[in-house]
């Protein structure tokens, strides 16, 4: 249901494994992501109890939102997680050498609404000047505060 859409913070693994899945990148190391979740609060096979994690607001405090944009920094930057799949990859390329199919629009480029839309759950809170390069609106999008929502 639309209405609800934004009410919800994604939990750290909503957070790693979407963002993983949603650009195709191809990972060095699985068990990174589950290093990366347990400093995000939310260890996999180590939950505070038998009911699990609390889940909503709790996932975001001072010290996990900053965690946050530092994961999600350093995932489109192609460090630590992602396979290097070509040395040679073009400047503002995704990590792993291409941008997924979805980004690519029609020849008057990419509907950006719509992948906003896709990407976040509301409004972003940082407005992108028109005249921004495909991969840095994207990144920009997805570090926005709005990104951890779902």
């Amino acid at each position: 249901m639309r209405r609800f859409r934004g009410t919800l913070v994604k939990s750290p693994v909503e957070l790693i494994v979407g963002t993983v899945r949603l650009f195709h990148m191809p990972l060095r190391d699985t068990e990174l992501l589950a290093r990366v979740g347990r400093r995000l609060g939310q260890d996999l096979f180590d939950p505070p109890n038998v009911k699990g994690w609390p889940g909503g607001n709790a996932w975001i405090t001072a010290s996990t939102l900053l965690a946050r944009q530092q994961f999600l920094q350093r995932l489109l930057r192609g460090q630590d997680m992602v396979a290097e799949v070509s040395k040679e990859r073009p400047m503002g390329s995704m990590p792993g050498g291409k941008w997924p199919a979805w980004l690519h629009g029609s020849a008057s480029g990419p509907g950006w609404e719509k992948i906003t839309r896709m990407l976040l759950a509301l409004k972003p809170v940082y407005s992108l000047p028109e005249a921004t390069e495909a991969h840095y609106r994207v990144q920009q999008l997805i570090l926005d505060p709005v990104y951890q929502l779902q």
